[in-house]
């Protein structure tokens, strides 16, 4: 408990910043080839990885990174944490920040650097808590270009300061990362991203007034949960580790991304489920699973001349989840299509002094004297009616008439002819689906 009431003492960024370089600061130990999804797991799976505090609702859980909302105060839920952390051979790089009002440090272990967040959540006695895997990547080590002036370091990032304009030191720092087995992986206003295997880099450029309108460079790193190829032509690159998304554009044909996509990820261990894209919509679809009964959905479109592909990738839980929510569905369907053909029956008590001269499924026929087909119906409506029947007159004379008869969805019709001349006709028919059944009269 000693060394974690420590870090209640808050280190001057400023001062540290002015007294910390980049080839004083210690790096994780053993870090070396930007490591691999599995290398990464190996070391900590953050999907996996216990939540603090009670009842926590996660925003998401990926190998690389955890994000999630627990009851919890911020002091509690930090030193839980990384009391756990501890326990499982984490070190902290420096003396971190615990307070109740927010909680940050920096665990290294293997070679690799984790930092931890910790800020109040929304409403009383709530914390949502971060920690993301930063990888093991060496900044003293990485294929930087000469002339650059180191400032400081961190296990999570490095700045650099230079008298190059912003443009030419974006050119040599991208050249030479390049050279160093680095791809790139993407752009944003004043930065770019680099990947090697399953690390990526943010790099930032900017003219910093701080720095006597020098050009200051800050580089960080990030672990991912997936290693998601791209081609070398690929622009427009976005990608998000939370939820496992990638979307790029491409100036090649669909069916050339398609083949690249295919070769790469059967590389990484991805087996396309189909020879062909299944167009669904506007977009054509590759479905990949792997051993793990992971699924990634890769989605083609063409877009002013170029090729976007979307990749969407779906754990093997959700997978499952999914799985069963469908067969469920399908089984529901099944059942109600099979409901359908199913034709409801309606029984039918008529009273006394009513002769059935014809009867069948859907309609019966009453055998009625000349000039009372009228009467005959009025008898039967009133019968129905008791019932539970709701009668509505359509036409009501002498010589013909129709009554509609309605009770839950079943619609019967009851219609008579009685002209004196023609044996008089009187039927109640069924509208729709349904049958009717006769039952016995009551005596």
């Amino acid at each position: 408990m000693q060394m974690l009431h420590r870090r209640l003492r808050i280190v001057p960024v400023l001062i540290c910043l002015t007294l910390i370089s980049l080839a004083a600061i210690s790096q994780p130990a053993g870090a070396g080839e930007p490591a691999t999804v599995a290398e990464a797991a190996a070391v900590i799976d953050l999907s996996q990885f216990p939540m603090a505090g009670e009842d926590p609702k996660p925003n998401h859980r990926a190998i690389a990174s955890q994000s999630y909302s627990t009851r919890a105060g911020v002091s509690e839920a930090a030193n839980q944490l990384v009391a756990s952390l501890l326990s499982a051979g984490w070190k902290e790089a420096s003396p971190g920040t615990i307070t109740d009002a927010y909680a940050s440090t920096t665990l290294t272990r293997n070679g690799f650097a984790l930092s931890l967040s910790v800020m109040p959540g929304q409403g009383p006695g709530m914390a949502t808590v971060n920690l993301q895997n930063h990888g093991n990547v060496d900044f003293a080590s990485l294929p930087l270009p000469d002339g650059f002036k180191p400032l400081y370091a961190m296990p999570t990032m490095a700045m650099y300061q230079s008298d190059q304009t912003v443009e030419d030191v974006v050119q040599k720092f991208r050249g030479a990362l390049e050279a160093g087995g680095w791809k790139p992986y993407g752009e944003a206003i004043g930065s770019f991203y680099m990947k090697r295997n399953a690390v990526k880099l943010l790099v930032s450029v900017t003219q910093a007034a701080g720095l006597n309108a020098k050009t200051a460079i800050q580089i960080t790193s990030e672990q991912l949960s997936l290693d998601l190829p791209i081609p070398d032509d690929a622009v427009g690159v976005q990608y998000s580790d939370a939820v496992g998304n990638l979307l790029f554009d491409s100036p090649q044909s669909q069916s050339d991304v398609a083949g690249f996509m295919k070769q790469a990820l059967a590389q990484k261990g991805w087996t396309a489920t189909t020879d062909k894209p299944i167009r669904v919509q506007f977009w054509d679809h590759l479905i990949f699973r792997n051993a793990a009964g992971e699924l990634l959905d890769v989605e083609f479109k063409t877009v002013d001349d170029r090729s976007r592909i979307a990749v969407k990738f779906t754990t093997a839980e959700e997978f499952k989840r999914q799985s069963e929510a469908a067969q469920t569905l399908a089984k529901k369907r099944q059942e109600e299509m099979e409901a359908a053909k199913i034709e409801p029956k309606w029984t039918i008590t008529l009273p006394e002094g009513i002769t059935v001269a014809k009867a069948s499924a859907k309609q019966i026929e009453f055998k009625v004297a000349a000039g009372k087909a009228r009467d005959a119906a009025g008898i039967v409506i009133t019968a129905l009616e008791a019932a539970g029947w709701r009668s509505k007159v359509v036409v009501s004379e002498p010589i013909v008439g129709e009554i509609e008869l309605q009770k839950d969805n079943a619609r019967l019709s009851l219609s008579y002819t009685d002209t004196g001349f023609t044996p008089p006709e009187c039927t109640l028919a069924v509208f729709g689906k349904g049958e009717l059944v006769l039952a016995p009269a009551s005596r």
